[in-house]
């Protein structure tokens, strides 16, 4: 590939990239959510399920 064609796509990839970071950056601009990892929002855990107190199955004879 000659160095000309090399450069002229290289600049043209990278215009492109730099346009879409610009673009995803001013999307999210206005909408961005921070979440603290080390402290979650504190859910209740659901509660467990207990066995119940029956037995739906038949006694044998």
């Amino acid at each position: 590939m000659p160095t000309w064609l090399c450069t002229f796509t290289f600049n043209k990839l990278k215009k492109y990239y730099d346009e879409q970071a610009e673009a995803t950056k001013k999307a999210s601009k206005g909408n961005s959510t921070q979440i603290d990892l080390n402290q979650p929002t504190k859910n209740a855990p659901p509660q467990t399920i207990q066995p119940p107190s029956y037995v739906t199955k038949r006694a044998k004879k």
